[in-house]
């Protein structure tokens, strides 16, 4: 049965309006998986005995967060994407070395993406905006407008059309940035396992002897195979890595190891399941 405020052409306009609030959706979706895996991932840190506890506790938190909470959310486990996107402000260390055991090895690593100030200033309005314009589709598109008439019809498709403009932009953005810190950890796993990395640990290394105190006992297999399993994660065309080795570094004079360098853009695999790809719903449709 036909609208009473609605003409056969009217009819027509109300259909598409349906489709691509569905569309402005599902991408909306998308989104949020993604601001998901780089807020469990984006921080790694602990003692060897805690870290994989440690991150499963950030993925079950950041699953089952709203995407407000995941854009700005303050004392949560997992990192917000206000803090994801930084213009270098200075962070507190992510270790706290009055509490860490001393026959452990601490280790932690940040991902994060370094912008000019007035681009940061930029990317907190978007994201900002973003989480605005989600709530008003979700919880207010039917206040917003009339589509039982002719007329709301065509100002809500017209409004779709562009919010899914918006939706699509911040999406591919933030995939980038997904695609990004996964070379980046990759890249990281692959130093940590060099035999220079193990001689530095190990102490076998002439250079660091005088620098580093007594051979910790731990092994490095737990950190490496968490690092290994960091691979649905994100990424960004230049990251800086922050890494902390607090326990056989002392303060306060390599504490803070950074390494900066440019991911090299690549396509993302595109068989679903595979250590390099994104799951396949993560990906643009």
């Amino acid at each position: 049965m036909t609208p009473p405020g609605l003409s056969p052409e009217g009819v027509k306009v109300q259909k598409q309006v349906q489709r691509q609030l569905g569309r402005c959706l599902m991408r909306i979706q998308q989104y949020e998986g993604i601001a998901k895996a780089l807020a469990a991932h984006a921080d790694v840190a602990g003692t060897a005995n805690d870290m994989v506890a440690n991150r499963d506790r950030r993925i079950e938190k950041a699953s089952t967060a709203s995407l407000g909470t995941l854009v700005k959310g303050d004392g949560t486990v997992f990192t917000n994407l206000r803090t994801l996107f930084t213009a270098g402000e200075p962070e507190p260390d992510a270790l706290d070395d009055s509490k860490l055991p001393a026959d452990q090895v601490a280790f932690a690593m940040r991902f994060r993406i370094r912008l000019a100030p007035e681009d940061h200033a930029v990317k907190i309005r978007e994201l900002d905006a973003f989480v605005a314009l989600r709530n008003r589709l979700v919880h207010h598109f039917m206040d917003d407008f009339d589509i039982f008439s002719d007329e709301g019809c065509a100002k809500a498709l017209d409004h779709l059309h562009e919010s899914f403009l918006e939706i699509d932009k911040q999406h591919n953005e933030l995939r980038t940035c997904l695609v990004g810190m996964q070379e980046c950890q990759q890249h990281v796993a692959v130093r940590m396992q060099t035999p220079e990395f193990h001689r530095l640990l190990a102490h076998e290394s002439e250079q660091s002897a005088n620098e580093i105190g007594p051979k910790p006992p731990y092994s490095l297999r737990k950190m490496l195979s968490l690092l290994k399993q960091l691979r649905r994660n994100s990424g960004h065309q230049c990251a800086e890595l922050l890494t902390q080795h607090q326990y056989f570094v002392p303060k306060p004079r390599i504490v803070s190891a950074r390494a900066g360098f440019t991911a090299p853009p690549r396509p993302v695999c595109a068989s679903p399941g595979t250590p390099s790809g994104l799951p396949w719903h993560l990906r643009s449709a």
